[in-house]
């Protein structure tokens, strides 16, 4: 099943440090705190982003950033 619309503002709202954390664990070696903190709690932005600094598509960025919200919405209870 997809991740929802709402499921994944709550995550980013209410569980950002979480977020944070597991992006920066699976592309620290390209993305920083200071990336994320300029774009917290922006799902479009974070893709985007993701999608510019490991040069995935747009679409392969959402399917991979949304992997991480939805393993966080998994493990943490979202």
């Amino acid at each position: 099943m997809a991740i929802t619309a709402e499921k994944i503002e709550k995550v980013l709202t209410e569980k950002w440090d979480d977020v944070k954390a597991a992006i920066r664990a699976r592309w620290g070696d390209k993305v920083s705190d200071k990336d994320l903190d300029g774009i917290a709690h922006q799902h479009d932005e974070i893709c985007h982003l993701i999608g510019g600094k490991c040069g995935f598509s747009q679409r392969k960025a959402r399917e991979e950033v949304n992997k991480v919200l939805d393993g966080i919405i998994v493990s943490r209870g979202g």
